[in-house]
C-alpha cells in the first residue's frame, strides 16, 4: 500500500497483519479524495476506525492541516505510529473504541472537515432484531454531535446496504458509490 498523491507521493504505509483491519482499496482512496480535494487542503480530518491510518495520512500528504486517527486495536495503532513516525508526519493517534472516541471529541468541541469512517463489516457476532450495525450506531453518534464543520463531508466505508439513514437528523446523505465488496456513502450537512 502506498500514499497514492500529495508531498509523500509513492511513499510506502504498513498495514498491520491479521483480521482486525481491510485496507482501503486505492481506488476507492483516489476517488473519495477527488471528490473531496478542495476540503482537504487546509482541513481538519478525523480517521475513525483508521487502521493503518492510510486516509488520514493521504490527507496530511494532501496537504491537511491536521489528522486524528482512532482505533481501538494495538496492531493497528502500532502500525499507523510507526507509519506516521517513518514519513515524520504529525498526528493526534487516539486507541479507543470509535463511539467512545465521537463523545470525546464531541466534549473538546472538535471540529472536522472531512471525516472518515470504516468500521469492520462484520461487526461482531451477528446484529439482535432491532439492533443497530456499529456503523448505523457511529452515524447516529456523529448526526447528534458537531464533529462535521458546516461545507465538511462525512464518508462511510461499508460493505453493503445500511438499514436506517432516513432515521437522521442532520447529516443528509448525497451519493452511494460501489467499489466491489465495497460501498462508499457520502453524506453532508445542509
Amino acid at each position: 500500500m502506498r500514499i497514492l498523491a500529495g508531498r509523500l507521493k509513492g511513499r510506502p504505509l504498513k498495514a498491520p497483519k491479521g483480521e482486525t483491519t481491510r485496507p482501503t482499496s486505492s481506488k476507492l482512496r483516489e476517488s473519495l479524495f477527488n471528490i473531496c480535494r478542495e476540503i482537504t487542503e487546509g482541513g481538519d480530518v478525523l480517521d475513525l476506525c483508521s487502521g493503518s491510518g492510510a486516509i488520514g495520512i493521504e490527507a496530511l500528504s494532501r496537504g491537511a492541516n491536521s489528522a486524528t486517527f482512532v482505533d481501538p486495536h494495538p496492531k493497528a495503532i502500532q502500525a499507523l505510529k510507526e507509519n506516521l513516525d517513518n514519513l515524520a508526519l504529525k498526528g493526534r493517534v487516539l486507541k479507543a473504541d470509535a463511539l467512545k472516541a465521537v463523545q470525546l471529541l464531541t466534549q473538546e468541541k472538535a471540529q472536522y472537515d472531512l471525516i472518515y469512517i470504516d468500521p469492520p463489516y462484520e461487526a461482531g457476532p451477528k446484529q439482535a432484531a432491532g439492533e443497530s450495525s456499529l456503523a448505523m450506531r457511529l452515524l447516529r453518534a456523529l448526526d447528534a454531535s458537531s464533529l462535521l464543520k458546516a461545507d465538511g463531508i462525512l464518508f462511510l466505508e461499508e460493505g453493503g446496504e445500511i438499514e436506517g439513514l432516513e432515521t437522521l437528523k442532520s447529516l443528509k446523505l448525497k451519493k452511494v458509490r460501489p467499489f466491489g465488496k465495497s460501498v462508499l456513502y457520502e453524506f453532508f450537512t445542509p
